[in-house]
């Protein structure tokens, strides 16, 4: 019977059943979502983004007014995902994709490449490498506008990735880069010869 999906042992709320609605049929209607009200369309990616279902095929759909993305621990979305927003979103301010771990230095560095105005980053948990670290930092947002960046717990990271961050972005007040296994503490040398109080 239709009235136990609403139950309490089925769908938690009628919201969260309106959307998954939405997003069931999303793929019949991409093109139709470039015709919606900007505000329209951002909320409908900000309610799906909350709810870990946002995919690299429905992730930038006409949302070109998107500044801040929260994808955290969306373990479907990869470097495509983040190469679609890097292009496609302009004013993107803040990107969350901590706990993302598809994503790689090829997200990095179309970050790097595309956008002017990043000030918050997120890619905790990721595949990422020193490379991909020194692609971002040495692009436009690196060097202007990043304010905000973790990196804990990549595994991959080394202190060339700290020492990238505290030579190129200046404008830094939060670098979180924990629970990173090769960094050896090299780079509190570099901090204290860069003198970067705010990165600690």
């Amino acid at each position: 019977m239709e009235m136990d999906v609403l139950s309490l042992g089925g769908l938690q709320s009628l919201f969260q059943c309106a959307v998954l609605k939405v997003v069931d049929s999303l793929p019949d209607h991409l093109a139709s979502i470039y015709n919606l009200p900007v505000n329209v369309k951002d909320r409908i990616l900000h309610l799906m983004m909350k709810r870990g279902l946002i995919t690299d095929e429905n992730i930038a759909q006409g949302c070109r007014h998107l500044q801040v993305v929260y994808l955290r621990r969306c373990s479907n979305i990869t470097d495509s995902a983040v190469v679609e927003f890097s292009e496609k979103c302009p004013f993107l301010r803040d990107l969350d994709i901590g706990g993302c771990h598809l994503i790689t230095d090829n997200a990095l560095r179309a970050l790097g490449e595309n956008t002017n105005v990043l000030r918050s980053l997120n890619i905790s948990h990721s595949q990422v490498t020193d490379e991909g670290i020194l692609s971002l930092v040495t692009g436009k947002s690196g060097q202007t506008s990043l304010m905000e960046l973790h990196i804990n717990h990549c595994t991959q990271l080394t202190d060339e990735a700290v020492e990238a961050v505290a030579q190129f972005c200046s404008n830094i007040d939060i670098f979180i880069f924990s629970g990173c296994p090769k960094m050896t503490g090299k780079w509190l040398v570099v901090i204290s010869c860069n003198e970067c109080p705010a990165i600690g």
